[in-house]
Order: C-alpha cells, then structure tokens, then sequence
C-alpha cells in the first residue's frame, strides 16, 4: 500500500517533467524554423549582392575593353598616317643603283651558303 502511495506521489512531477521536456522540444523546433528561415531571407540577400557585384564587374570589364579598343585603334590610325607620310617622302631617285646592287648580292649570298 505504501508503494502504490508513493508511485501516487510521483505521477504529477513525472506528467510535469515530461511536459517540460515537451515544451523545450517544441520550443527548440521553433528556433530551429526561425533560423531555417532567417537563413533563407539572408542566402537570398547574399545571392542578390553577389549578382550586383557581377553585374557591376561586367559593366567595367566592358567599359575598360570599349576604352582599351578605342585607344589601340586610335594608335593604329596614328601609326597608319605616319607611315603613308614617311612613304610618300621616298625618293627612289636618290638611291644609289650601285649600293642597292651591293646589298642585293650580299643577302643573296647568305641565303645561299
């Protein structure tokens, strides 16, 4: 009679831990659902500023190569001009028949040895 006493005595603080523990879980599923979805909102944050920055970066890369191709043309424009000038100053009458006669048949010569 006394142990069914006692096992009377303890049903209500079993009942109250079980339901104490019940709670904690139930607690600890929601913060692990609120994390979850914190993580989300902050993964989609992140994936947003990354897609910025690419963006971003195309845009330069394709500033820098429109000024980049604009200068080198520019440049082969400059060199084109210079070279037509210094062409349309040749004088082919002021070379000498002789000395270009000389130089001929030296390179043919170390082509052929």
């Amino acid at each position: 009679m006394k142990q069914a006493a006692a096992d009377g005595d303890n049903a209500p603080s079993a009942e109250y831990a079980m339901n104490t523990v019940l709670e904690a879980e139930e607690k600890a599923r929601r913060a692990v659902e609120a994390c979850a979805g914190d993580t989300r909102i902050i993964l989609q944050q992140a994936r947003s500023i990354a897609k910025g920055i690419v963006e971003r970066a195309d845009r330069r890369i394709t500033r820098i190569h429109h000024h980049c191709n604009s200068a080198v043309t520019a440049r082969v424009s400059q060199l084109e001009r210079e070279q037509q000038q210094q062409a349309s100053k040749f004088d082919s009458a002021a070379l000498d028949a002789d000395a270009v006669a000389a130089v001929v048949e030296q390179v043919a010569e170390l082509l052929t040895t």
